[in-house]
């Protein structure tokens, strides 16, 4: 069954993950910005990444590494939580 979890127009999205407690994070490509949703699509937090093309995100030890191409750098927050294990 397919259905719409969160929708961001008119900016396109790139990469996601799932944090620890299930939450979908969403490089919000030329937003600048990365945004976390709950699994009913409710916005609970945006971080202004503060860089064009936010393309991808991963987590590793309480940190969330972003990546914006049109910086060319990776960018790193201290979130204070894991990703999801696959």
């Amino acid at each position: 069954n397919q259905r719409s979890v969160a929708q961001f127009l008119p900016h396109p999205l790139d990469g996601i993950h799932f944090d620890e407690y299930g939450r979908l994070w969403i490089a919000h490509y030329t937003a600048r910005s990365v945004e976390v949703v709950t699994q009913t699509g409710e916005l609970l937090k945006s971080y202004d990444i503060g860089a064009d093309q936010v393309s991808n995100l991963v987590f590793h030890k309480g940190k969330l590494y972003v990546t914006a191409t049109g910086s060319q750098c990776v960018y790193m927050y201290d979130v204070g939580l894991n990703g999801l294990e696959q």
